[in-house]
């Protein structure tokens, strides 16, 4: 089947409903896929979206399967994008990789590159395909559009994915469509302006008022239906429709009309035919579209223009140079190079050259860039467990003759590999002899900040450890404690015990002898003594039974005592460090005010002797951050004036967080005096504001 005219206006005309999507399939039904396919492709070079969109209905209706790069490029063109995920229903693994190609061009809108992940997405669930392109994809999408529905549906579909199952989540699952249930039995209504505030492309006129092509019919007789469908693609300019606009928006010289094209609405504009105040607007579509031709040939016209009120600003052309290069198209930036004048202002011709230079002959950094890759992307040793330490050998490779490079390279392999504690003390004695060579401090480097920080913080969790071993030895302490006061209970409530029924049996044995004697006292002198003996027996039991009670009680309370101490010193040990915290925010105010960028008077500051003496006598670490902390306060960092706070009972005086455990007091009084007071611990900080207050 051929694409004709007749077949094109067929198509354009048909309405998404039963009736016509059903009439349409009875005419392509003997149609062979690899045709549709065709068809496909010439509709969507064509930019015919409207039949383009019922084309694709009757693929999906008659399950056709499109081939998968002519279906995925379609995506541009097509007028309702939420006709196309229909044609995907049949689709099998092998339309992942175009949609991902597609997903990732710039001649897609944000909302269509977030519909083609989540194609992709549904697809490699279904099929259990590998999941690394798609998720590559998605999280390029997250980092790249802006809109917020299309945001949400990127989100959406990385949940999908780690999920691992083809379920609906916030969004339904696009692959469940099903355009059979969908096709609605009647047209939809025409919407004039599709909502928007619109005026008459053509007069209001009467039914039965002559019609105004000046045939002499009545209107309803003659222009009437023609006019309707005029009057559905209205647009918001009086006298001119929709397709008028896209075919030439130059007819309405609004260049609003321009930023609303898509891809393959701007390849087809000629710059001759727009409006001057829409040539600029073009170029940067066609240029945001990744239509650089167009572009430049939109800039071109413009220059020749001269009814503008303004003349062309030449830095169009250097957006248009910078966006080739960008994308290594070396005659395109060459040709817009050409038309920009050497002596035009904001323009660093060196960073061009540069540049051009990258572009042209890249193999050298290609070299560098494999290196790279190879440093981030490479697995631990299986019998080492340690990776190639690949930004150490740069590091010393480039030691020699590029040694600004060889310090960039040595910060990236500390960071990279900070287990590699032998190489990592290598390549910092590298960086300071690479800063040597550049004429720099060899110890300011931000490497050795970031070991300082490492170590400061390794002190802290070397801290917070022993706090917790302690803290543990003190709950197993506690529990001890606990057992053994209650072993004692145990073993005191069964002496009790003990001593009761002994009291018992003395009490019975004391009755039993003061009974009445009815017989002769000599036969009862025997039994007398006995329980004579008896009582005394029993009585030294109950002595030594309170004895051991009474220790057991002595004992018993002991324990308690010992367990109340360690419970304290437990809770002394862990409300130390909030004492601490809250001691000091108790004394701090508010952060200085920083000056602003007119009334920036630079300080050079002074140092008490006390300040001197804390840096003689504290590590040498901690008196450089204090130097460091000083200078930066002098001329007005941020990072420092942030951490910074007023002392409330001392009036110009600021105190500064040097690492965790010590603060340096400032006096500052703005556009006069700087001056480093005291370098001191953090817990001296209380009595040193009630020394000085």
């Amino acid at each position: 089947m051929e694409l004709t005219p007749q077949l094109i206006d067929r198509l354009k005309h048909a309405t998404f409903c039963r009736p016509a999507i059903v009439e349409l399939a009875d005419l392509f039904k003997e149609t062979t896929a690899e045709e549709i396919s065709t068809l496909v492709a010439q509709l969507t070079e064509r930019g015919e979206d409207v039949a383009l969109d019922r084309l694709l209905n009757v693929c999906a209706y008659l399950d056709f399967l499109v081939e998968p790069t002519v279906l995925a490029e379609s995506a541009a063109v097509i007028a309702d994008l939420t006709d196309l995920p229909y044609c995907y229903v049949n689709q099998d693994a092998a339309a992942i990789a175009p949609l991902i190609k597609m997903a990732r061009s710039e001649l897609l809108s944000w909302q269509r590159q977030a519909i083609l992940g989540r194609l992709a997405t549904e697809l490699a669930l279904r099929h259990e395909t590998d999941h690394a392109e798609v998720k590559r994809l998605l999280q390029y999408l997250r980092e790249e559009i802006r809109t917020p529905p299309a945001v949400a549906l990127v989100y959406d579909s990385l949940n999908m994915l780690e999920s691992g199952e083809l379920k609906e989540c916030v969004f339904p699952v696009m692959l469940d469509y099903d355009i059979d249930k969908t096709l609605p039995d009647r047209p939809p209504p025409k919407i004039i302006g599709g909502g928007e505030t619109v005026r008459r492309p053509i007069p209001k006129l009467g039914r039965n008022e002559p019609c105004h092509c000046g045939s002499g019919k009545k209107y309803k007789r003659c222009c009437f239906e023609k006019d309707q469908a005029i009057l559905a693609d209205a647009s918001s300019y009086a006298g001119v429709t929709k397709s008028q606009l896209v075919e030439d928006p130059g007819i309405v010289n609004d260049a609003d009309v321009i930023r609303d094209l898509r891809a393959y609405e701007v390849k087809k504009l000629k710059p001759e035919t727009l409006a001057t105040n829409q040539l600029i607007p073009a170029s940067q579509q066609a240029q945001r579209f990744g239509l650089m031709e167009v572009s430049f040939a939109m800039l071109i016209e413009r220059s020749h223009r001269t009814d503008g009120t303004y003349p062309l600003d030449e830095g169009h052309f250097v957006d248009l140079m910078e966006y080739a290069l960008a994308h290594n198209d070396i005659e395109m930036a060459q040709r817009a190079r050409a038309m920009v004048p050497r002596d035009i202002e904001f323009v660093d011709w060196d960073e061009v050259d540069l540049q051009f230079a990258l572009c042209q002959d890249p193999k050298h950094l290609a070299m560098i860039e494999a290196r790279c890759k190879e440093a981030f992307c490479c697995l631990p040793d299986e019998k080492t467990g340690f990776r190639n330490h690949e930004f150490c050998n740069l590091t010393h490779l480039f030691r020699l003759n590029f040694p600004a490079l060889s310090i960039l390279f040595g910060r990236a392999a500390v960071l990279e590999c900070p287990d590699r504690v032998l190489d990592n003390e290598l390549v910092v004695e590298r960086v300071h002899q690479a800063r040597i060579d550049l004429g720099l401090s060899p110890w300011d480097d931000p490497i050795d900040t970031w070991f300082n920080d490492q170590e400061r913080e390794e002190i802290g969790r070397a801290r917070d450890k022993k706090q917790a071993r302690e803290t543990e030895a003190l709950r197993e302490q506690l529990a001890e404690s606990r057992e053994k006061i209650k072993q004692a209970e145990k073993g005191l409530s069964a002496k009790e015990t003990m001593l009761a029924d002994l009291k018992r049996e003395l009490e019975s044995t004391t009755v039993l002898q003061e009974t009445p004697k009815t017989v002769p006292e000599k036969p009862q002198q025997e039994p007398q003594e006995a329980a004579q003996e008896t009582m005394v027996r029993l009585r030294r039991q109950v002595d030594n039974l309170k004895a051991e009670i009474g220790n057991q009680q002595e004992k018993r309370q002991r324990l308690r005592h010992e367990l109340e101490r360690e419970r304290q010193r437990a809770q002394r040990a862990s409300a130390a460090q909030a004492s601490a915290d809250n001691k000091e925010q108790a004394n701090d105010g508010t952060a200085p005010e920083m000056p602003g960028e007119n009334a920036r008077h630079i300080v050079v500051p002074d140092y008490h002797n006390s300040f001197r003496d804390a840096c003689q006598s504290l590590p040498g670490s901690v008196a450089a951050s204090a130097m460091k902390a000083i200078a930066a306060f002098a001329v007005y960092d941020p990072t420092i004036w942030r951490n910074a706070r007023s002392i409330r009972q001392l009036t110009s005086i600021y105190r500064v967080r040097i690492g965790l455990h010590y603060r340096l007091l400032l006096r500052w009084i703005p556009g006069q005096d700087l001056t480093a007071l005291d370098l001191i611990p953090r817990q001296d900080l209380e009595s040193w504001i009630k020394r000085h207050a």
